[in-house]
């Protein structure tokens, strides 16, 4: 069995003639430019035998050839060699270098040929392309002037929160062609830089658009599939490039987006190109969507809430959540009273996960949480620290024990609230930096003289049990009775939230209106998936649709009254979005 066959053009400067086998200078590439001082073509692959496969005891003969492909029948360069392969022993992977006569190498289409068996009676192995291409300047291939991102099952626009694993998404590059761009272009391959660092290559597909005439080129679209498997939440770098060298690139976000065409604040075009630019707009995207974040907890904060205690009780929904929070902080009172009193005192276990979907409340929840605890002299700030794991990490991973450590410094006195904790341990990696982090807070957290801080863990329900359960660690300093379960907001629920914000900004729903926003409420969470924003959401609809579609309906009148400046109309709200349906999610248990 032959697999993984690569191939690579050298000479005498190359790097991978000096390094042997060196098989990292290998890729998948198959077009390459031709050099005058090209020489020969390496070539690596990967050879395994099942049981009883080979002769004399497990060595093969194999025979590697260069063809071009106008001629196959004549060779212009092959190289013999016997191997040993047992099943026993795994695989092995051979490194041959193929040498044609000086000067037989010109610009075509070539084929590199791995066959066994005995001379005349070849079988073929395996067999891969090789093109060389007049060589040109990489940059100037073509000119980046457009970009997408597109869900290959719904094309049409449509507005979700965050990317589903199980679906594809594509990102499109529209190039305009130079003058001097050549009619067969080279392949192209897409790098894309998430998040959390991690990076990878995909080939790309080349779409070319001609004039009425058919002659000339017109534009060319640069189709790549996004890998399903990979993790593609927040903001994505993706670099195209051409012969292996970046020539352009773009940063664009997966959270909170709308699918289709780009508009100027959705990308972020690189003018003067550098293909290192990618990973520090990535840093500085992260930093925008963390101060937009805090700007948005912020402003539900305000909305949700005015004094500790008073605001629980005013806040939605969230029945469970409520009487577990208020005996959890009579307990607490009850202790400091006995303190007062010079009675014995054993602080109960502080710290706890918050399981449940986005806009339930959690963050706001924590906050209250941090300034009763102060009141009952438990903590001596009860502030509320939020991090994430590309803050406890970054996008180039350095040493999560000095970022750890950092967090717990701004978090003393206080609680630290590490949002979407479960991405801090990736099950099929074992290596993952994230589970380092998981480590270092252990050790904290069995740290019993340092009690003046809270840690709390929040998430979506599934993935957070299946860390907890995968960490006996956590298990034994996280009580079960420390675990809070924020369930969704029902259709009626989420009513009585947007109608508290029109009240509270002094807006008038008219009866229509009213009808007209319930309806459309109800059909958002008869149809909601798994990421549904709940008190998010609404407000979203109202800010970004409800009060737009007001203003602009004010902007016709020549004079408008305070009571038009303050009545919503049925005309400002949005109608319900048929196709952006989705299977419904239980309403209770599971929140993957």
């Amino acid at each position: 069995m032959c697999t993984d066959l690569k191939v690579r053009p050298a000479d005498a400067t190359s790097i991978i003639s000096h390094e042997f086998p060196g098989y990292q200078h290998f890729d998948d590439r198959t077009d390459f430019p031709l050099l005058g001082k090209t020489e020969w073509v390496d070539v690596t692959f990967t050879l395994s035998a099942p049981d009883g496969w080979g002769d004399d005891g497990g060595l093969i003969k194999l025979k590697v050839e260069l063809v071009k492909l106008d001629d196959p029948s004549q060779a212009l360069a092959w190289e013999q060699l016997t191997v040993r392969v047992n099943p026993w022993d795994g695989a092995i992977r051979p490194r041959v270098d193929l040498w044609p006569k000086r000067g037989t190498l010109s610009v075509g289409a070539y084929s590199v040929l791995i066959k066994y068996g005995p001379k005349g009676k070849e079988e073929l192995l395996n067999m891969t392309e090789l093109n060389f291409l007049t060589p040109m300047t990489p940059n100037r291939v073509a000119h980046p002037v457009q970009a997408w991102l597109r869900d290959k099952e719904e094309p049409t626009l449509e507005y979700k929160s965050v990317i589903y694993d199980d679906r594809e998404y594509e990102v499109i590059f529209l190039l305009d062609p130079l003058p001097s761009t050549p009619k067969t272009l080279p392949e192209m391959w897409m790098q894309f830089t998430n998040a959390h660092g991690e990076r990878w290559c995909q080939r790309c597909r080349l779409l070319s658009v001609y004039e009425d005439d058919k002659e000339t080129l017109k534009q060319i679209e640069v189709h790549c599939t996004i890998d399903s498997a990979k993790d593609i939440t927040g903001p994505i770098y993706a670099e195209l490039q051409i012969f292996g060298y970046g020539v352009a690139g773009i940063v664009f976000g997966t959270d909170d987006i709308e699918y289709g065409v780009f508009a100027d604040e959705g990308i972020e075009r690189i003018r003067d190109y550098i293909p290192a630019i990618g990973c520090v707009m990535v840093e500085e995207r992260l930093k925008k969507m963390e101060e937009t974040s805090r700007e948005f907890d912020q402003l539900l904060d305000k909305f949700l809430q005015e004094q500790p205690q008073s605001r629980l009780d005013r806040m939605v929904g969230l029945d469970e959540v409520k009487s577990k929070v208020k005996n959890y902080m009579a307990l607490m009172h009850f202790f400091k009273l006995r303190r007062e009193q010079c009675l014995p005192t054993v602080i109960p276990p502080l710290h706890s996960m918050f399981l449940g979907s986005p806009g339930t409340g959690k963050t706001t929840v924590a906050k209250i949480m941090g300034e009763e605890l102060r009141k009952a002299g438990v903590l001596s700030k009860g502030h509320v620290v939020v991090t994430e794991r590309s803050q406890l990490l970054g996008i180039y991973y350095g040493s999560p024990a000095e970022k750890v450590t950092k967090a717990l410094e701004e978090a003393e006195g206080g609680i630290l609230f590490i949002d979407e904790a479960y991405q801090l341990y990736v099950e099929s990696d074992p290596k993952d930096p994230g589970r380092d982090v998981i480590n270092y807070l252990l050790t904290a957290l069995a740290d019993t003289e340092r009690r003046d801080w809270m840690l709390i863990m929040a998430g979506y329900t599934e993935p957070m049990l299946k860390m907890f359960d995968a960490n006996p660690g956590l298990r034994s300093r996280i009580p079960s009775s420390n675990i809070y379960r924020f369930e969704d907001y029902g259709p009626d629920e989420l009513m009585e939230i947007a109608q508290n914000y029109f009240s509270a900004n002094s807006y008038i729903l008219a009866d229509d209106a009213q009808v007209a926003l319930s309806q459309l409420l109800d059909h958002d969470y008869e149809h909601r998936d798994k990421e549904f924003g709940n008190a998010r959401h609404v407000m979203n609809i109202i800010e970004t649709q409800i009060i737009p579609n007001m203003a602009n309906r004010i902007a016709t009148m020549a004079s408008p009254s305070a009571n038009d400046l303050s009545m919503v109309l049925e005309a400002d709200i949005p109608a319900p979005t048929l196709s952006a349906a989705k299977p419904m999610r239980q309403p209770m248990g599971f929140r993957a």
